[in-house]
């Protein structure tokens, strides 16, 4: 398991996460890389709530990366993804996060 260090940023995430869409073509384990990421990055609001807000771009990469994956349970996946944006963009207002977005959705078709 990656341990991302706890000086990172949401850059640090981005980044970590971009080299697995990189890398998705050849890396039968960039789709599980790119959840854990993104699974830390939610889970880190608590201590940072500011500093580790993931954004569209960086769910949608994710759902992306799942898409291309081939893997049996990306349909799971994806579901489970869309299902924390729409967690994490209950108290905000739809400007704010209007997530997921149309693109979102078609990803994960």
């Amino acid at each position: 398991q990656e341990v991302i260090p706890r000086a990172s940023n949401a850059l640090t995430y981005a980044k970590k996460i971009h080299n697995c869409y990189s890398d998705s073509q050849h890396d039968k384990q960039a789709a599980p890389k790119s959840l854990q990421l993104l699974k830390q990055m939610v889970n880190s609001l608590e201590e940072r709530p500011h500093q580790l807000e993931p954004d569209m771009w960086i769910f949608n990469t994710v759902l992306l990366i799942w898409a291309r994956s081939g893997r049996a349970d990306s349909g799971q996946v994806a579901e489970e993804i869309l299902d924390m944006m729409k967690l994490f963009g209950r108290n905000r207002s739809p400007s704010e996060f209007p997530y997921p977005n149309d693109q979102s959705y078609t990803f994960v078709i």
